[in-house]
């Protein structure tokens, strides 16, 4: 039989933003209800058509009827049931593509009463009135859906095509794996730790998202921590909206956007701005992660209200220092435009105060990021991809380059060949015997970056008397007067003028070292996730938790 797709999730997803524009009460209280309304509607006419007396006769002939089938069940809203489009859509003759993680979900918890698809048909029609009376259109918005699905089955398509491209180069090449490691007397101590992962199944169990590996007793924050690992997949589906809100943006001849974070929410951030500039025609990216007055007014002169954009990023909603910050520029830009809501969007989780006072205010956009991702690890995420996009980076390169090197860890992949994993396990054994001093050397163009990984390996392993500790900015010294704390790690980007670090490198045969060759900036995508992992990994070998943050909670 043939099938007539429709988009499920999608449809809360794009809607929902409208009913949050509005704002009333009416309005909120229909968020997350008209894609399963709408589906039970479809149902209802395909029951009636194919069940009815229109095809009575066609069907005493042979003929098959045309099954729905529900595209795009996968829950994008994490304030949302991961299996709601799931449970509430179940009938005879119907179909859910439903995506591994959502399969994976429902297997775990879900529940199956019967034919719910049929269920509720009277208030599933109330709703779908209810969005019309708010001046709603959803036959509109499911046409322009509809384009857009059609654009990103055809994108997938030329990406798996460049991917399988770039895999036939890189096999010929011979350059699968970028990374090289030099570690003396402690080569021994890492392979061993890589065996015994082997022994162990790291990978499989690490992608199985198993606390075990770290603590052999349940603990907080871990499990639920993990999200960072599907990040380059599920993305994907978001990169339509930052890049036509980018877009958007750029019409309208934008000339700052001004990020106030701090931390985890500010660092991606300016790794993108201080590496690739803001494109021509794009905003410039200016980070302000200081409520020093000095630094304050300096960002403050630079601007023309008009033509700024303010990004409130808090993954918590609830960081002191942002909300400082934005109560005063929304004070500023209030008197300088009188509209000051069209100048500021929100970054932050679901449900946090932040959104709840972006809504309040109405604020010109909100976007989510996953719970599941703590502050550090959400480079990206919206907290790192949508200020990316705004300045003209190909977001789309990025998330493609992290994506492969989360198949290079992939959980089928041997520990001894996954870089992730290899660096990881030396970085921890290493920290064990002493060397725990990381001493990171960078290209030129690739000096902002290891700042970003400053703070993912200070907060994640320092903590209960241990940890890794990241040196970075550190003029390069002579061999002999370094001690036996260190490791070096140089992050080397081929086309710049590296030749006086190559020489420094070269020079400390003495100590346990690194290179990470990456080609181009976009491979800045791999480190984000490279990092992540390695870090993730170095913190089963400390015997630590690298997902929580005692010292910064406390302070």
């Amino acid at each position: 039989a043939s099938v007539a797709s429709l988009f499920v999730s999608r449809i809360d997803t794009a809607l929902d933003r409208a009913l949050e524009t509005i704002g009333s009460s009416e309005a909120l209280a229909l968020r997350g209800k008209i894609a399963i309304a709408n589906a039970k509607s479809v149902y209802r006419r395909f029951r009636g058509i194919f069940y009815g007396e229109p095809f009575s006769s066609l069907r005493k002939k042979g003929a098959r009827i045309q099954r729905p089938l529900w595209g795009s069940t996968g829950t994008k809203n994490p304030a949302y049931s991961d299996v709601l489009y799931v449970e509430e859509l179940i009938g005879q003759d119907t179909i859910n593509t439903l995506p591994p993680a959502t399969l994976n979900a429902f297997r775990d918890h879900g529940s199956v009463r019967g034919a719910t698809v049929e269920e509720g048909l009277a208030e599933a029609e109330r709703d779908l009135t209810r969005l019309k009376e708010l001046g709603l259109k959803l036959d509109q918005m499911a046409e322009k859906l509809q384009a857009e699905g059609v654009e990103a089955f055809a994108d997938s398509f030329e990406q798996l095509l460049s991917a399988i491209d770039e895999k036939r180069k890189n096999i010929f090449a011979g350059k699968v794996n970028p990374q090289s490691l030099t570690l003396g007397e402690y080569e021994n101590r890492v392979d061993q730790r890589q065996r015994a992962w082997q022994k162990e199944r790291f990978a499989s169990r690490l992608w199985q998202k198993d606390p075990t590996l770290w603590f052999r007793e349940p603990q907080p924050e871990i499990s639920d921590r993990l999200g960072w690992l599907v990040l380059p997949e599920t993305m994907q589906e978001e990169l339509s909206d930052l890049k036509a809100f980018a877009a958007e943006v750029k019409e309208e001849g934008a000339r700052h956007a001004v990020l106030l974070g701090m931390g985890g929410s500010s660092l991606a951030p300016e790794v993108f701005q201080r590496t690739f500039g803001n494109a021509e025609g794009h905003p410039e990216l200016i980070v302000l992660d200081s409520t020093h007055p000095g630094a304050v007014r300096a960002v403050e002169r630079r601007l023309n209200f008009r033509q700024t954009l303010f990004l409130v990023s808090s993954k918590s909603g609830t960081t002191t220092e942002t909300l400082s910050l934005f109560r005063y520029f929304w004070h500023k830009a209030s008197q300088a435009t009188g509209e000051p809501g069209k100048r500021f969007v929100a970054i932050t989780d679901p449900g946090t105060p932040l959104e709840k006072l972006a809504l309040e205010r109405r604020l010109r956009r909100v976007f989510h990021a996953p719970v599941d991702v703590g502050g550090r690890y959400s480079a990206l995420t919206a907290f790192g991809l949508l200020p990316a996009a705004m300045i003209g980076v190909d977001v789309r390169r990025i998330l493609d380059r992290a994506w492969t090197m989360s198949e290079a860890c992939a959980f089928c992949v041997p520990g001894s060949e996954s870089p992730p994993l290899v660096l990881g396990a030396a970085l921890g054994e290493l920290a064990l015997a002493g060397r725990d001093k990381v001493t990171f050397i960078a290209s030129p163009s690739l000096r902002a970056f290891p700042a970003w990984i400053e703070q993912l390996i200070a907060e994640s392993t320092g903590k209960d008397g241990k940890g890794i500790i990241p040196v970075i900015d550190e003029p390069p010294s002579l061999e002999s007067l370094y001690g036996s704390d260190r490791f070096f790690v140089y992050l080397r980007l081929e086309g710049d003028d590296n030749a006086r670090l190559d020489r420094f490198i070269a020079a400390l045969a003495g100590h346990p070292r690194a290179t990470i060759q990456l080609n181009d900036k976009a491979e800045l995508g791999q480190e984000f996730f490279r990092w992540e992992a390695a870090i993730a990994a170095a913190g089963a070998v400390l015997g630590i938790h690298p997902f929580d943050q005692p010292d910064v909670q406390l302070a």
